[in-house]
This record gives C-alpha cells, structure tokens and sequence, in this order.
C-alpha cells in the first residue's frame, strides 16, 4: 500500500463453542447422613469426577466396585453395600452398581461403632482423602450382654473376685448407653453373704467389685451367668473354686 494510507477500524469477531472433555480420574462419596446407628443403611451416592470435581458424564453403565473404610463388628458382622438388584455385598468384594451420566448409588450397612471412611474404587478409579464419606456409627438398641474383662478364671471359695465388667451391647457387640442392672447367677456355688450380685449399669457398662461365692464342696468347677430384664443372657463363664 501506499505511505500514508489507513485502514478502517472494527472487524468481525467470531465464536464457536469449545468442547471440554471431563473424564475421570476419581469416585466422590456423600450420603443421606454423616450419623447413623449400627445396621442401619444410609443411601451412598458415588460420582465419577475429575481431579476438580467436574462430574464425568459419560461414566455411566453397569461398574464393578469395590468398597472399603469400614471394620467388621467385634459380633462378626461385615460393612457391606448393595448391587444392582439390592443384595449385600460385603466391603472388600466386587459390588455392580450402576451409573447414569457420572452418578451411581448403593445402600451401605455399617455393624461396627465407629469413625467410618467409606470409599470406593474401580479400576484405577478410586476414593481418597476428603472424597471419602465421613460417617460417625454409634451402638444401636441394647439387646444383649458381653463381657468387657472376665473374672480370673481360679479363685479361693469366700475370698472376693478380681473386679470385671459387664457390657450391654446391641445386636452386633457395640456397648450402648442403654440402662440395665446386671445380675449374676451362679450355678454350682452360691454367692457369699455381703457380696454385690446385682449393678445397674453406668453408661452401658456394669462394674462389679464386690462378689465372692462360697461352695459347700472344693475344689470344683462352677459357672457363673450374667441377666438383666428383657436382654440376652451373657454366655456362661467356667470358674474353678478351692479351698
């Protein structure tokens, strides 16, 4: 062009959508609660995301997951979470749930009293740090007794026992706050005058630190039972008396 000349200012500006990709890279766990009581099932909803929480929706079918971040109950009671057709399926085994556009659920059941990190993983996809849910088990209904520490399995006839503990538990072995007085019940022997057979239990846990049998024969072997009303007996403990 010629020195001197111009060109007019403006012009055109042109657009066109921009297709970003998410894919994932991680599973994101929440559920129906943050508290629940042991054997009762919350609803997990697990989404597929990428490291800045985009939900990948293309991450849908049938996957094969597996759960973890919970223990199994001192009763024997595995975590487990449900498949596609609503069956248990204990934490650590292969679980199908199925996926729609990035987002799966399950129902969790969780038997041991404790700080739970439920997490989830497929593949190389998997649940870590803050994306795991963060669920407080407490103990649920009392129904049944357990022991916490067991007399000392010889003791001299008349003479008082080792104190020991009688826990009320739930279903699953979890002590509960519930209020009970536990009685002991000898079979064998009978319990000495003066001594404490019957303690209510303070925050679930009767402590008993004043009981001693006599027994009309020795040595022996005799057992002792622990009751109280409208729970489970504790199993029955063998206890060798002598002179």
């Amino acid at each position: 062009e010629a020195l001197g000349s111009s060109f007019a200012a403006g012009g055109t500006t042109l657009t066109s959508p921009l297709a970003i990709d998410v894919i994932a890279t991680k599973l994101l766990l929440t559920g129906s609660a943050s508290t629940v009581a042991a054997g009762v099932a919350p609803t997990v909803t697990i989404k597929a995301t990428d490291a800045n929480n985009n939900l990948d929706t293309g991450y849908a079918g049938t996957k094969t997951l597996a759960f973890s971040g919970a223990a199994t109950s001192s009763g024997g009671q595995s975590p487990t979470a449900t498949n596609t057709v609503g069956t248990a399926i204990d934490f650590g085994l292969a679980t199908l749930v199925n996926f729609t556009a990035g987002q799966g659920s399950s129902s969790a059941t969780l038997y041991k009293a404790e700080a739970a990190s439920v997490k989830a993983t497929e593949g190389t996809i998997t649940t870590a740090g803050a994306d795991a849910l963060a669920l407080l088990v407490t103990g649920g209904a009392p129904t049944k007794l357990t022991w916490i520490a067991q007399p000392d399995a010889t003791a001299v006839s008349g003479a008082p026992w080792r104190p020991f503990k009688v826990s009320v538990s739930d279903a699953y072995g979890n002590g509960t706050a519930g209020a009970a007085t536990v009685t002991l019940v000898p079979t064998g022997c009978t319990t000495k005058s003066g001594s404490t057979d019957s303690v209510a239990a303070a925050s679930g846990v009767a402590t008993f630190s004043n009981y001693a049998v006599t027994c009309t024969v020795y040595p022996l072997t005799m057992t002792v039972n622990a009751t109280a009303t409208g729970l489970t007996a504790i199993p029955v403990f063998a206890w060798n008396a002598g002179r």
